[in-house]
């Protein structure tokens, strides 16, 4: 088996076996592994670095080589690498229906942790509606892609040392995200904030949010941009086509549960791995 680094060079070798809207060119905060196999490209690995954490974002082996260490090898050179840059754990989140995904990641050595706040929604557009407004929901909402460097890397800093919110982007670039993200600015400052990212898979478009942060605005303004937004996905996509959201944050969670029964959701798994040194 042969282990490469994806770049622009390699990575349409790898087509079809990774989410692209994850993948960034730009971004040396992303590590991203394929594995090939009997000439073919059979996995990938794809992790985001930030000072001493790393997030890995996708993991996938090609169903005909499954079960013959492609996956392990990929993690196994992932930790090569980050060893070098002094890397203290390593997360992932998978879903409850996700086979086999918790045996394998604790074979590796991973921890396995769950809370009763993390779930995830699967749903689509046309079964989506607004919830109600609420006083003080009035304000102002602007582009995340509007917003300047500064404003941007402010919020980056503040985000990493007064919060401990577990699936906290670990970095936030505007070229990561779709032009649907939102936010609310206070005093110069990102005060609430809504992520979207669309990408296409099997043909088809799918709407992901991952994460919604709020602010000093409160629950008006996670409201106010979680409306704004559906009206917007509504009118640029078709009515069928899939959304999910990420709910690992209580703020999140709080506005989905208004329009989606907790039925429709899928209990969120953590899978972390703690370096030794």
């Amino acid at each position: 088996m042969k282990l490469i680094l994806l770049n622009k060079e390699t990575k349409p070798y790898f087509a079809g076996l990774y989410d692209e809207s994850l993948y960034s060119d730009h971004d040396s905060n992303i590590i991203t592994i394929g594995a090939v196999e009997d000439n073919r490209p059979v996995g990938v690995l794809l992790a985001s670095v930030f000072l001493t954490d790393i997030a890995i974002q996708w993991i996938y082996v090609d169903e005909r080589y499954r079960r013959r260490k492609v996956a392990s090898s990929m993690l196994k050179a992932l930790n090569k690498t980050l060893s070098k840059i002094g890397a203290e754990a390593c997360y992932t989140f998978f879903t409850n229906d996700a086979k086999g995904m918790s045996e394998f990641a604790e074979s590796q050595g991973f921890k396995i942790q769950t809370n009763p706040g993390w779930i995830s929604y699967e749903s689509t557009l046309k079964t989506l509606v607004m919830v109600p407004k609420m006083p003080g929901d009035d304000f102002t909402l602007s582009s995340f892609q509007s917003l300047g460097s500064n404003t941007i890397e402010r919020f980056n800093l503040e985000m990493l040392t007064g919060s401990s919110l577990i699936g906290v982007p670990l970095r936030i670039d505007p070229q990561d995200f779709s032009p649907f993200s939102s936010c609310s600015i206070v005093d110069g400052h990102i005060s609430s904030l809504l992520l979207v990212q669309t990408s296409f898979r099997d043909g088809r478009s799918v709407i992901d949010i991952p994460w919604l942060y709020v602010g000093s605005d409160g629950a008006a303004s996670a409201q106010a941009m979680y409306n704004a937004t559906l009206k917007a996905l509504q009118s640029s996509f078709p009515p069928d086509t899939e959304i999910h959201f990420s709910s690992i944050n209580p703020a999140l969670d709080r506005v989905i549960t208004k329009v989606l029964p907790r039925a429709a959701c899928k209990e969120l798994y953590m899978a972390k791995y703690r370096y030794k040194g």
